[in-house]
């Protein structure tokens, strides 16, 4: 099981592959807020889950929570892994490098 922060990891990382790929940009940006939000929460993961209101972390809607779920239960999500597939190793390493972003 991930905590929520190596589960905000996760969402960063598919916000940026989806970013790399040219998806739409709210999109991306949902990924990176359902990020923070996780780790702007007060309470742990497993706490939000078992009360049943990770829905009420702003910028955390149903289709991130099944996501989020997802990573906190078997450590990875589909998206997350087909995406790590369809791109080159190293990417995220490459648009570290200053002045060479997703774009």
């Amino acid at each position: 099981m991930l905590d929520k922060l190596a589960v905000a990891r996760a969402l960063r990382e598919i916000g940026v592959l989806l970013e790399v790929k040219g998806e739409n940009p709210f999109k991306v940006r949902a990924y990176e807020n359902g990020a923070r939000a996780l780790e702007d929460a007060e309470e742990d993961l497993p706490t939000l889950l078992a009360s049943n209101r990770l829905q009420e972390l702003r910028g955390i809607g149903e289709a991130l929570a099944k996501k989020i779920v997802e990573l906190h239960q078997s450590g990875h999500t589909d998206l997350l892994d087909r995406l790590r597939n369809e791109l080159p190793p190293g990417i995220l390493e490459l648009i570290q490098v200053p002045d060479l972003g997703p774009k």
